[in-house]
């Protein structure tokens, strides 16, 4: 089975703390070398192309008859319109993709399991370095963008964020929908700043493929219409772009803020040791209205401590949102997928298979 993916993102795993213990022994990256428990057994990897798995032939002691495949391919396939067509013209079986014109192409031609969470993508701003550990830059960030165009160039048929927190969520409250562009206050910002001899300058850590060069040419368009601000893109791996973001050595990056459940989701991003708090981000505020999360017993309480969260995230912004997450997992017809995990963007795989005739 062929599953095209972008990044070479299509699987997880729990990996063996013996065979990683014994990598770092040995100076190496347990990530060259993966061993773990799950229903597939590394068989090849070309980076960057293909990574080739076969069956763990112990796996079944634990689930008996599963995986049903024998082997899976991973094609790496990073421009979301050529991960549809994959399906929807049978080169593949299966595809993961984000966004509202590719996930249609695989409703209307193949099958789709569609998560729509809140949040979504995002440009991720490295609160603990300049430009951006200054609140004005960060604010300029927020009011300066269009964010119909941004949300269209990064993932083309998909409507931006309004709010973090979807309407069906009861932690939704229309008084925090992010704001409209307002060009007045962020050349506001930028003058200020610039008066300050700080004129804000910043890169943006970006991967080589469709949907990031798109952003950027957008963001650089719009940026056009301002003074006192300059924008560069240093193009890097994705590995090392995800070795950067936990080291925090990059100003602005094209990250996610996905929120199914505000916990873990958006709690571990806000929070200053949070697991998932790339930027560096601490506020004060949201910081000890968290506290209260511990003995928030009811929807009401916490719903209160998510308004304080929301109202300090347009007040002091530790990232932009961009567009809406819409995540798809699509699959040829005469394939199954039956269920979704990590915010609907993979497929357990040891249940997927073909259907019997």
């Amino acid at each position: 089975m062929i599953t095209p993916t972008g990044r070479l993102r299509g699987g997880s795993g729990v990996g063996s703390p013996t065979a990683i213990q014994a990598a770092l022994d040995a100076g190496e990256d347990p990530g060259q070398t993966p061993v773990g428990a799950g229903p597939f057994m590394l068989e090849d990897w070309v980076p960057g192309q293909t990574i080739e798995l076969v069956r763990n032939p112990y796996f079944s002691e634990w689930k008996p008859g599963l995986p049903h495949l024998d082997s899976l391919t991973f094609e790496n396939v990073p421009d979301r319109t050529q991960q549809a067509a994959s399906v929807t013209t049978g080169t593949a079986q299966i595809a993961g993709t984000i966004g509202g014109a590719a996930t249609q192409e695989m409703v209307d031609g193949a099958n789709a399991i569609v998560t729509q969470t809140g949040g979504g993508a995002v440009l991720n701003m490295n609160t603990a370095v300049p430009p951006f550990d200054d609140i004005r830059a960060r604010q300029f960030m927020l009011y300066a963008f269009d964010r119909d165009i941004l949300a269209d160039a990064n993932a083309p048929g998909t409507p931006k964020v309004e709010n973090i927190f979807p309407e069906t969520s009861p932690f939704h409250n229309p008084e925090f929908d992010l704001p409209a562009p307002d060009p007045e206050r962020a050349q506001a910002l930028l003058d200020e700043l610039a008066a300050e001899g700080k004129p804000l300058s910043f890169t943006m850590l970006s991967v080589a493929q469709p949907d990031q060069n798109a952003l950027y040419n957008a963001m650089l368009a719009q940026l056009a219409a301002y003074e006192n601000v300059s924008m560069d893109i240093e193009v890097v791996t994705f590995t090392e772009q995800i070795a950067r973001s936990t080291s925090g050595e990059y100003q602005l990056l094209p990250w996610g803020m996905y929120v199914i459940a505000p916990v873990p989701g958006l709690y571990y991003q806000v929070r200053p040791d949070g697991f998932l708090n790339y930027g560096r981000y601490s506020n004060d505020v949201i910081n000890e209205a968290l506290e209260d999360f511990k003995t928030a017993d009811t929807v009401e309480k916490q719903k209160a401590i998510w308004d304080v969260v929301q109202e300090q995230m347009l007040l002091d912004p530790p990232v932009v949102l961009l567009d809406q997450g819409i995540n798809t997992v699509g699959f040829a017809d005469g394939f199954y997928v039956g269920r979704t995990v990590n915010l609907g963007t993979l497929p357990l795989w040891d249940e997927v298979g073909y259907i019997a005739e």
